[in-house]
C-alpha cells in the first residue's frame, strides 16, 4: 500500500509540475508578446518620426531651399548674397568705372601736380665759425663739420602760404637735425635760438643764426615771411651780428 501511494504522490506531483511549467511557459510567452508588441510601437515612431523631422525640416528647407526666405530673413546678407551678387557685379563695375576714373584723375592730378608743384631750396651753414674758433665754445668743436656745412642745398616742397619758418621746420625733420626756437604766436614771431646744437652765442656774445632769401636779408623774422616757389634760403651762423655775412642781425630779429 505504501508504495502505490508513493507511486500515486510521484505521479501528482509530476501533474503538479506540468502545470506549473505549462502556465509558466504562457506567462512568459505573453511577457514576450507584450515585449514585442512594444518595439511595434515603434511603428508610430516611423509614423511620427517623419511628422516631427518634417515640421524641424520645413523650417530649415524652407529658409534655406526658398528665395524668399534667404533674400528677406537671416540670410540678408548671405540670401541678398544672391541679390548681392547682382550689387558686386554693379559694385564691381563702380570700382572699375572708379578705377578708371580714379586712374585717370589720378593722373591728371599726378600731371598738374608736376606742373604746379612749388619748392623752394634751403641750407643751413655756420662755415663763419671756422674763422672764429677762438671764441667757440670748444666743449661744441665736435658738432661743426669740417666745412662747416650742417644741412647741404635741399628742395622742399611747401603750401601756399608758407614761411621761411615752416621751410626750416620741414628740413630740420627730415633730416633730423636738432633745432631749437622760440614762438611768439601774437607777433606770428618764430626767434631760432639753435640749430644742430650749435646755439646763439657759442661763438661769442654778438653771434647767432640769420637767414637770407634769394641772397637777401629780409627785414621781417622767419615767420612772417612767405615763400613762393623758386626761393632760395640761406640759414647762416653769424659770429659779428650779421656783420660778417653782410646782413644786419638787429634789423632782422627787430621783432623778437
Amino acid at each position: 500500500m505504501k508504495r502505490q501511494w508513493m507511486n500515486w504522490g510521484m505521479v501528482l506531483l509530476l501533474i503538479l509540475l506540468m502545470v506549473f511549467w505549462g502556465v509558466g511557459c504562457t506567462t512568459s510567452s505573453q511577457e514576450s508578446d507584450g515585449k514585442g508588441n512594444n518595439p511595434p510601437v515603434e511603428e508610430p515612431d516611423g509614423s511620427g518620426n517623419p511628422e516631427e523631422p518634417v515640421q524641424d525640416g520645413d523650417t530649415p528647407v524652407s529658409n534655406d531651399g526658398s528665395n524668399g526666405g534667404n533674400g528677406t530673413e537671416s540670410p540678408d546678407a548671405p540670401g541678398g548674397g544672391g541679390d548681392g551678387g547682382s550689387e558686386p557685379s554693379t559694385g564691381g563695375s563702380s570700382p572699375g568705372s572708379g578705377g578708371s576714373g580714379g586712374d585717370g584723375s589720378g593722373g591728371s592730378r599726378g600731371e598738374s601736380s608736376q606742373e604746379t608743384a612749388e619748392q623752394v631750396t634751403i641750407s643751413i651753414t655756420a662755415a663763419t665759425i671756422l674763422e672764429n674758433m677762438d671764441t667757440f665754445d670748444p666743449a661744441k668743436k665736435s658738432l661743426l663739420p669740417e666745412d662747416g656745412v650742417l644741412v647741404s642745398t635741399r628742395s622742399v616742397p611747401f603750401k601756399e602760404g608758407s614761411t621761411v619758418f615752416d621751410a626750416l621746420l620741414a628740413v630740420t625733420k627730415d633730416q633730423r637735425v636738432h633745432m631749437e626756437y622760440v614762438s611768439t604766436p601774437l607777433y606770428k614771431s618764430n626767434y631760432i635760438e639753435g640749430i644742430a646744437n650749435i646755439y646763439e652765442m657759442d661763438a661769442g656774445p654778438l653771434s647767432g643764426w640769420m637767414y637770407k632769401v634769394n641772397d637777401v636779408f629780409p627785414s621781417v623774422g622767419c615767420g612772417r615771411y612767405e615763400l613762393k616757389a623758386g626761393d632760395v634760403i640761406e640759414w647762416i651762423y653769424t659770429c659779428d651780428l650779421g656783420r660778417d655775412i653782410g646782413g644786419d642781425w638787429n634789423e632782422q630779429n627787430s621783432e623778437r
